[in-house]
Formats: structure tokens, sequence, C-alpha cells
């Protein structure tokens, strides 16, 4: 067994979505009809993101003190610490921005915790010129038919290839179509990933926080495990079944 973690940013490790606070705080509100075509099926996230986002005028000093002010799920950093404790890696996949999640992951109260730096980032680049908005998707895929800003299906197919299980943790629409690709699935309560799995009967473990991660995954690991050792020892399931 070789575990690894892909876990969504906004509204995931954070407890908001960073990239619709940037946008009520300094987007043109125009913003909103682009989100609308968004939702109703009519454009993908990348062409969403890459409209909105134009429509942003903030220094990167105004930028840098709203990220700041977004509150993180308070039991993230102890899950991800056991994770990178037990080798699994450990992938931030995103289609938000890299400079929002570098800028939150350098906080001073995760300074010396020796957790950072053991994840992999993938997410859509922000640059700051000025007062504009530089956006690019370095993880879009050509072969993408949703027009992800982020391919979330493609990272866990190709970086989870040889591992197993595949753990995804998210909360939003642009999670859906990573959903079905991972072996298991963590979702936010009355979020609309878990409503997508609910309908379309996909296993996922709704959760509040990452305390409840942390202990719901252990428990289906150590489950694996002991099915792993059954498996490979039918001395072990034949005297259990005759106890």
């Amino acid at each position: 067994m070789k575990p690894i973690v892909f876990c969504d940013f906004d509204g995931t490790i954070t407890l908001q979505d960073t990239t619709d606070l940037i946008l009520e705080s300094f987007a043109d509100p125009a913003w909103h009809a682009v989100e609308e075509q968004w939702l109703a099926g009519k454009i993908g996230s990348r062409e969403c993101l890459r409209e909105q986002m134009s429509l942003v005028r903030a220094h990167e000093k105004e930028l840098g003190e709203l990220v700041d002010s977004v509150p993180v799920d308070p039991h993230f950093l102890e899950f991800a610490r056991d994770c990178v404790a037990r080798g699994f890696p450990f992938y931030i996949v995103s289609d938000g921005f890299d400079w929002v999640i570098r800028r939150t992951l350098a906080r001073p109260e995760w300074n010396g915790k020796g957790v950072v730096g053991n994840f992999r980032i993938f997410a859509s680049k922000l640059e700051v010129r000025e007062r504009f908005m530089i956006t690019t998707f370095p993880h879009g895929s050509v072969h993408c038919t949703h027009g992800c800003a982020t391919c979330k299906p493609q990272l866990l197919q190709n970086e989870g290839r040889g591992y197993s299980p595949v753990i995804f943790i998210g909360d939003g629409t642009s999670d859906q179509q990573a959903a079905p690709c991972a072996d298991m699935v963590f979702a936010r309560k009355s979020k609309s990933l878990a409503t997508f799995c609910m309908e379309r009967k996909i296993p996922h473990s709704p959760f509040h926080d990452f305390g409840e991660v942390r202990r719901e995954l252990w428990q289906k690991l150590a489950a694996l495990v002991a099915e792993e050792t059954r498996a490979a020892n039918p001395l072990i399931l034949s005297y259990e079944t005759e106890s």
C-alpha cells in the first residue's frame, strides 16, 4: 500500500474561497455575470478565471493583506504533518492561484513546522503588475473537455500512477471531475462536491474539518492494512473464522 494525497485549496484548506474574496473586494461587478456563465456550464473555469481576474484592480500589498485575513482550517497542518511523516506524497491541486497559496503557506505560525516544504503545488499562475492581474494556466490540458484551469483528473491519473489508495479532498464545483478518479474521496459537508457525490452515488466521506479527515483516513488505512494482511496470510482468516 502506497497512499498519495491530493488536496484542493480554496474552501478546503482555507475556510473561504480566496478567489471569490478577491473578486468581491477588488473586481468590477461584471465578474458576477462571468460566474453565472461558468456555473451554467457555458464556459470552463480557465476562461472564467481569466476573464474575472482581468476585472481586478489591486496593488500587491492590498492583495496580500486580504489573503492574510482568510482563515485556514485549524486542523489542516496537523493532518498534513501526519501524512508527510508517514511518507505520503502530498499535492495541493487548485484552480486558484499559486501566489495566493504560497503566501498562505508562508504565514509565520507555520514557520519551522517542517511540513510545508514537502507539498507539491499545482495551480493557476498569478502575477501582479502595478494594479493588474496577469494569469496563466500551466496545468490546464488540451485534452480536458471541461476547460479546467487546473486539470485535476489528469493530475490524479498521472501523478497518482503506482500509488494506492489515491486520496482526494475537496469541496466545490472544480473538484467534481476529480472525485471519480480517486479511491477515497473526502468532501466538505454542505458543499457542492458532497452534493455531487451523493447524486452520482460516488462513495465519499463528508467532513467538517481536517480533524475528522485525519481520524477517518487512519481508520480506513488501518482496515486496508488488515485486509492485505489477511489476504497474504490465509491462516489468519481461517483462525478468525473458527474463533
